[in-house]
């Protein structure tokens, strides 16, 4: 028995090859069926012309910028707390360091000055781990750099502070702000001018931030506003950051944020359309702060170090900052599009592609959803045998 199956099973595979399908149209006259293919066609269609073409601008070929920026930034504090150090006076210059960095800037908003700092040895700061000792051979062996620490072990133990001599920089740097406020608090008044310029290459077309109708006048007197000045490309630092926090639920004012440092994102976007006037094609700016801000457990803020060296009476100096403050990262995003043939062919040879799904959907609602699938499926599909079709020899044993 299981050996006439398989013989049965090899007959139907090798007639396979001698049939042929063919579509067969099958004309049904239905208000339903009708009604339901037309409501699959409107709908590919509205799919096609209203996202497809009209919302995604599938008609244009779209070309991806490139961008440069440069930034300025203007302003003058004062400082009267003898903590932070002698200096009272302070502008850009002081404060924006470095001067120029790549697509950012950073604003120096508070500070830990060590001054008169020159090679010789000193006791290591007790918060540095390992450096504690209560005999000088706690403290070896000699050269040896702590983790954390500001210089090597001379071997020597300092009775008084309990810590390891150390040559290093000295006096170590006290890590701890002598303020309960920003020092540079004024910062918020500060103003930044923002040039930016992107070149679209394919389109062979420049647009600027600073767009043709500005004058010098006009960016001496002006100050970016959303609502009421949106092109204007000086900025007050105390806009941005204050905008930057709009989707964070805790919410920090500029001199929250200034107290230990933060970083903020200003993005460029350009979004233009070239079937129209180029000189329509302006930017819109947007902010954000990237770092955590009140929800970051370690590591708040934003702060580095940096130093002034000299020489006094021949003796190598240099005073210590620590400067914490605000990192300004600008970001841009430009794209645009116009008019072109090989993409608006391609969609309209996409969409009428599309369209076959419609005779797809209603196939399987007549055949297998309707009612009266039965009596439909009886005259969608019709065998037809020659007299030269190949036949399956089925077992007769059971006649016998």
């Amino acid at each position: 028995m299981a050996q006439t199956n398989a013989c049965l099973y090899v007959q139907r595979g090798i007639a396979v090859f001698f049939e042929y399908d063919t579509p067969k149209i099958v004309h049904i006259k239905s208000k339903s069926i009708g009604i339901f293919n037309r409501l699959v066609q409107l709908a590919i269609i509205g799919y096609i012309i209203g996202w497809v073409f009209i919302y995604k601008k599938g008609y244009q070929l779209e070309d991806v910028g490139v961008s440069g920026t440069t930034t300025k930034v203007k302003g003058v504090a004062y400082t009267k707390d003898p903590r932070v150090g002698n200096q009272k006076l302070w502008d850009s210059t002081d404060i924006v360091v470095p001067a120029e960095e790549n697509n950012a800037f950073f604003v120096m908003t508070n500070m830990i000055i060590t001054n008169d700092q020159s090679p010789s040895e000193c006791a290591e700061s007790p918060t540095v781990p390992g450096a504690n000792c209560t005999e000088d051979k706690d403290c070896l062996p000699i050269n040896k750099p702590f983790l954390l620490g500001h210089g090597v072990t001379t071997g020597v133990c300092n009775k008084t502070t309990k810590t390891c001599m150390v040559e290093a920089w000295c006096p170590i740097e006290h890590d701890k702000l002598p303020t309960r406020y920003p020092v540079l608090n004024a910062t918020k008044t500060f103003t930044v001018l923002i040039k930016n310029h992107v070149y679209f290459p394919y389109y062979k077309k420049t647009r600027s931030n600073i767009v043709e109708s500005t004058n010098a006048s006009y960016l001496q007197g002006c100050n970016y506003d959303a609502a009421n000045d949106p092109f204007c490309p000086v900025f007050r630092l105390g806009y941005i950051v204050d905008h930057a926090q709009q989707q964070m639920e805790k919410k920090q004012t500029y001199d929250d944020m200034a107290y230990e440092g933060g970083v903020v994102s200003i993005r460029i976007s350009w979004d233009c359309n070239f079937d129209y006037d180029p000189l329509l094609c302006k930017p819109k700016y947007s902010f954000d702060r990237l770092d955590k801000g009140e929800d970051s457990l370690i590591a708040k803020g934003y702060n580095y170090r940096f130093s002034h060296n000299y020489f006094q009476n021949d003796v190598q100096k240099r005073q210590l900052i620590k400067a914490y403050g605000i990192l300004f990262i600008i970001t841009m995003d430009a794209r645009a599009a116009a008019f072109n043939v090989i993409p608006t062919l391609q969609n309209i040879g996409s969409g009428l592609a599309l369209l076959s799904i419609a005779t797809i959907v209603c196939d399987v609602f007549v055949l297998y959803l309707h009612k009266k699938r039965k009596f439909f499926r009886s005259h969608k599909y019709e065998e037809v045998t020659n007299t030269d079709a190949f036949s399956i020899m089925e077992d007769d044993d059971e006649d016998m």
